[in-house]
């Protein structure tokens, strides 16, 4: 029970962080992904984008959600018993089931300019 209560404060903590990262980078710009919280990671897409375009000197030109991969529920349940040789062997099946998509939201900026582009509906 506390290994279990130990891991859900670690993923509790994990989730109020955000993280930024170039997924796509030219002279003039680029496309930052924020992870997690979006607020968070703002931060660090600011930065980013300042040491590619300077303090403040880029445009936010374009905002969209993203899938980005899948989430997976992995359940353990089946406990069964194998005998090779002379020892029996205790072995768990585990089963990994997709869950759905895992999205995240993205900016393009260009450098030059310091314009911020809305926010689509939610």
């Amino acid at each position: 029970m506390f290994g279990r209560t130990v891991i859900a404060l670690v993923a509790l903590g994990a989730a109020a962080c955000g993280a930024a990262r170039i997924v796509e980078i030219s002279p003039v710009g680029g496309v930052v992904a924020l992870q997690g919280d979006r607020d968070f990671a703002m931060g660090e897409a600011r930065t980013e984008m300042d040491a590619q375009c300077g303090v403040g000197n880029y445009s936010i030109v374009r905002q969209w959600e993203q899938p980005s991969g899948a989430s997976y529920a992995t359940t353990s349940s089946d406990v069964h018993l194998q005998q090779i040789g002379s020892g029996v062997y205790r072995g768990d099946s585990t089963t990994q089931v997709a869950t759905g998509p895992v999205m995240e939201w993205r900016m393009e900026f260009r450098c030059g300019g310091r314009t911020v582009a809305p926010k689509p509906p939610q």
